[in-house]
């Protein structure tokens, strides 16, 4: 994960592809994720169903049956690049994100990815929130079906971020997190972030890898923000939330475990 100090480091055991080809610029697989980008934010439900997996999970979701509602993505620049052109999708067999959707039906993972190609992306987006600038970044996983790319699956490179919260009075600007299952995402609360001198907030969800990071254009402190969101695993999680100093250096300022067991 880009950013990360020599403190936050990867898990020695963990499934990280490796490539010994130079990812491409002009890989026919980037066009598929651009235009994927471009038509969640259609007010179309339908539209992004061109360029997904027909195992993908919202080709699973019908509507009227689960209470499932389409809501467009915001507006967002986004950059899209591939960062392994020789991806194993094997390395995703384990994820019980990956398998729950394949539970019970006719394709197996296994067949899904039988003799096929797959690609890892990673997709930056800048977009705000509250008038103030964010960026979010996540892996994504492209696979051919039919001979065409699509876009398979969600990709996160678990982290291992070893440092325990500071103990410094300034920095105790986490007042709550906050689950919520069905969107897997990971609310912080905070309460004097726009007092704080730091370049930078990152959360971090560690099992899936995916964070998203806030900051101000211009200024010495943090931006107002009042609640921080990320994606996390409702399998079992831990958000850790950090602060980008001068010269690069992050610290931590809170952790907390999600179990779903509690």
């Amino acid at each position: 994960m880009s950013g990360c100090l020599e403190q936050f480091t990867t898990s020695d055991d963990d499934d990280s592809p490796t490539s010994d080809t130079s990812p491409s610029d002009d890989h026919p697989a980037l066009s598929v994720l651009e235009s994927y980008y471009e038509a969640a934010q259609s007010d179309d439900p339908d539209a992004i169903r061109e360029y997904l997996h027909s195992a993908h999970p919202y080709n699973r979701v019908e509507s009227d049956e689960s209470g499932f509602t389409y809501e467009p993505a915001p507006e967002a620049d986004a950059e899209h690049e591939i960062v392994d052109e020789s991806f194993d999708p094997e390395a995703m067999s384990d994820r019980p994100s990956v398998a729950f959707w394949f539970e019970g039906e006719d394709t197996s993972f296994e067949a899904a990815i039988e003799g096929e190609s797959a690609v890892l992306a990673s997709s930056t987006v800048d977009t705000t929130e509250d008038g103030l600038p964010v960026e979010r970044t996540e892996e994504i996983v492209l696979l051919t079906e039919d001979g065409e790319w699509a876009v398979f699956f969600p990709y996160g490179q678990s982290m291992e971020i070893d440092a325990e919260p500071v103990d410094d009075e300034a920095y105790d600007i986490v007042t709550d997190v906050t689950f919520d299952d069905e969107s897997e995402q990971a609310t912080v609360s905070l309460d004097g972030a726009g007092e704080v001198a730091a370049d930078e907030l990152r959360v971090y969800a560690e099992s899936v890898g995916d964070y998203s990071r806030y900051w101000q254009q211009d200024g010495d402190t943090l931006p107002p923000v009042t609640e921080a969101t990320t994606s996390f695993d409702p399998d079992g999680d831990e958000i850790v939330v950090t602060l980008l100093l001068e010269a690069d250096e992050q610290v931590v300022i809170h952790r907390e475990q999600y179990d779903p067991e509690n």
